[in-house]
């Protein structure tokens, strides 16, 4: 029996001390003929449909008479604080008021995670378009509405307040890019699982944090010595340099290394990074072509490769991807800004070469390499492979499939440059579309580490001669050749990575990791269609209850 207080006047509704001990009497005379029906009747949710089922009687009037006794608690506070009237809404007001701080607290952490999950991703090197597909995924599991934007420095993400404009949200995150692709990998998993049965949203708050936290094994002195083993390796490997070349390359690319390092304590060294570096490497290298000639030494090989990981491969790659997935306003911000270092490094070049003033020795344009052993060539690349895994801060269960993705992008170029550097750019970005698909998906790791590492073995062997040459004529236009032969370069990978995407659709391997509407690990693959079956299951079972 339940009374509706609806239908009960003013003059019927009880009040003050009369009222407590009535309901209070009622309530104790419904336990009272609950236990003595049935004496079998235990206090526990679980077995309450078969009691249910045996006796209506116990399982009814005693939850019925709990709730009311619940009830009666709350409304003697609210009618202490009334004067002894029973005020009903408050009553209603303070019972549904925990769940609504819940609901807000859980939509609070929601936010918060959503916003850090994206800071997180782009922070470590995602693109885009990769980033605002895995945010709206996981928005959509986690049961919030969020609009993204991700451009090359920022991100914008509005929260909807549903309805209610005070819970709306809007928040624009400055994003400092530092590619970190073991933690990039780390955090694109926990975007494909978080909501799902074995990633609640506080465990997965957890593990962002750690991820976030962690320290990377190589600090700075394991980030100087991948800058002295890069430049010297490509010197031997791209640049057609001799063993002494390699030598005084090791010293410029310590020297870069200490200016790139240093670069985040200074903000206005950050900024002219390039420039300087540029005119660093390139003032120290024609003073060693000079008082070294008898060493044969090439000023071009020293030059370039002391300056091979500042050649802009990580923004032109994921320029690259993005413009590839029609993200053109990132993609085109993201490609200019990486043409406008190259125009700092090709500036600074000419401004090096120009400050040695009293030498009137002509530069030397063509560098001729010892004849040495082509295998030979393997040990420079593993060297040179090594340092750009350790400089891309990634794992060693990832330098394998990075390892191989490089390997084929130098085969390749080793056997197609003889058809000018624009063909062997296409054929060799094809090659590394292809490989790194294919070891990500035996790998489980995502396809742009793989791309990364290529791109790095691409861009130096396909510089060429010309751009340098232009850099060494005394005209105005020496930078802005070099320029044109870096957007040579970039139009010849973005073209070899969109046939490399067309071709792997074809295959069974296109179906896992290439691009990122496609990417998905199997382990979350699975993870979803088991969290999909759970929510179809709760929603039957809610119709038959409601039924």
């Amino acid at each position: 029996m339940q009374i509706e207080h609806s239908e009960l006047t003013n003059q019927q509704k009880p009040r003050g001390v009369g009222m407590r001990w009535t309901g209070y009497l009622v309530a104790l005379t419904r336990v009272t003929l609950c236990l003595s029906h049935d004496t079998r009747f235990q206090l526990s949710p679980s077995r309450e449909n078969e009691h249910c089922s045996q006796s209506a009687l116990p399982c009814t009037v005693l939850v019925g008479a709990a709730a009311e006794l619940r009830l009666k608690s709350v409304a003697d506070q609210i009618m202490s604080s009334h004067g002894g009237h029973w005020d009903y809404s408050s009553i209603a007001r303070k019972s549904s008021r925990p769940e609504e701080e819940g609901s807000e607290r859980n939509t609070s952490l929601n936010r918060k995670f959503l916003r850090r999950l994206a800071i997180a991703l782009v922070t470590y090197g995602s693109s885009s378009v990769r980033t605002e597909y895995l945010i709206g995924q996981a928005a959509e599991r986690l049961n919030e509405k969020v609009n993204i934007g991700v451009f090359s420095s920022a991100i914008l993400l509005i929260f909807p307040g549903a309805g209610d404009p005070s819970r709306d949200e809007t928040h624009l995150d400055k994003i400092q890019i530092d590619f970190d692709v073991a933690k990039l990998q780390e955090a694109d998993e926990l975007a494909n699982s978080v909501g799902l049965p074995d990633t609640p949203l506080t465990a997965a708050y957890r593990q962002l944090s750690a991820i976030a936290i962690k320290e990377s094994p190589f600090g700075p002195w394991s980030m100087l010595l991948g800058y002295t083993i890069c430049a010297p390796t490509s010197s031997l490997l791209f640049f057609n340099g001799n063993l002494w070349d390699a030598v005084f390359s090791l010293f410029l690319g310590f020297g870069v290394g200490l200016l790139d390092l240093n670069s985040s304590r200074f903000p206005a060294l950050g900024s002219t990074l390039e420039f300087l570096s540029a005119i660093f490497v390139s003032f120290v290298a024609r003073i060693t072509s000079v008082y070294f000639k008898h060493l044969d030494v090439c000023y071009f090989s020293m030059a370039l490769s002391g300056l091979t990981w500042l050649l802009p491969g990580e923004g032109l790659t994921v320029g690259i991807s993005e413009m590839v997935e029609n993200s053109l306003i990132s993609g085109t911000s993201r490609i200019v800004r990486a043409l406008i270092a190259s125009l700092q490094l090709g500036f600074g070049l000419f401004i090096g070469e120009k400050m040695v003033w009293w030498t009137h020795d002509a530069v030397q344009k063509d560098c001729t390499s010892q004849q040495l052993s082509e295998w030979w060539d393997v040990i420079w690349f593993l060297g040179f492979s090594l340092a750009v895994n350790v400089l891309l801060k990634a794992r060693p269960w990832q330098w394998p499939g990075m390892t191989v993705a490089a390997g084929a992008a130098v085969l390749v170029d080793k056997f197609t440059g003889r058809f000018g550097s624009e063909i062997s750019a296409v054929l060799s970005s094809f090659t590394i579309g292809i490989t790194g698909t294919l070891c990500s998906y035996i790998s489980r790791d995502i396809p742009l580490s793989m791309t990364l590492s290529g791109i790095q073995v691409i861009l130096p062997g396909g510089l060429g001669v010309q751009g340098v040459e232009a850099l060494m004529n005394q005209n105005v236009l020496s930078g802005i050749g070099f320029v044109m032969s870096m957007i040579n370069i970039s139009l010849s990978i973005t073209l070899g990575l969109l046939i490399s995407k067309i071709f792997i659709k074809d295959t069974e391997a296109g179906l896992a990791t290439v691009f990122s509407h496609n990417r998905r690990t199997l382990a979350s693959s699975f993870r979803e269609e088991t969290w999909k079956e759970s929510k179809e299951n709760e929603a039957e079972e809610d119709e038959q209850i409601a039924i």
